[in-house]
């Protein structure tokens, strides 16, 4: 948004403030569908996830989400990885380079279409482990994640072009879910 103030004029602005709203509406919504199945799916991990809720926000207690509380529910939020990782709602990136790109040995020149599998790199062998291909939100622990590059999983995409609204979907998302319980 702050680029956007410098460059655009007020209805350019309100112009991709609702694309951005609709856009992020419509991707969120259908990541709590699969979210919605991987809890049907996976039991034993539903329960989990609710116990953990449960244990931040008391069924006998009235619901205060704050920021604070959402960021305790960190198995929750390693399910929700979890789901973007296995079922991921943009399951390829394509980007036009504007200047030569060095992959090692290959050299891409300007102008070229750029494809990136997320589907593939969410289930990387090399990355994730001989297991990538199951349903596992320890994939997210702390141990296992550590050393991890920071671009080995990006349902948002990444980098200048990642989604801005990546932070909100996270905590919409896990807002979702404490109303659900």
């Amino acid at each position: 948004m702050d680029q956007m103030l410098d460059k655009f004029v007020n209805v350019e602005i309100v112009d991709n403030f609702y694309t951005m709203l609709v856009a992020g509406s419509d991707t969120s919504g259908t990541q709590m569908t699969y979210i919605a199945l991987a809890l049907a799916v996976y039991q034993e991990y539903q329960e989990k996830v609710y116990q953990e809720i449960c244990s931040v926000y008391p069924l006998d207690q009235e619901l205060n989400i704050t920021a604070d509380s959402l960021q305790q529910l960190q198995y929750t939020e390693m399910f929700l990885k979890e789901c973007m990782r296995l079922l991921t709602v943009g399951p390829a990136l394509v980007r036009k380079n504007l200047a030569t790109v060095d992959l090692g040995d290959i050299k891409v020149p300007p102008g070229n279409t750029l494809i990136l599998s997320v589907y593939n790199l969410h289930r990387r062998k090399d990355i994730w482990g001989p297991n990538a291909d199951q349903f596992d939100p320890e994939h997210f622990s702390p141990e296992r994640s550590a050393g991890r590059h920071p671009y080995a999983f990006i349902p948002f995409s990444a980098g200048n072009r990642n989604c801005p609204g990546n932070r909100y979907a996270m905590i919409n998302m896990k807002t979702i879910l404490v109303h659900l319980i």
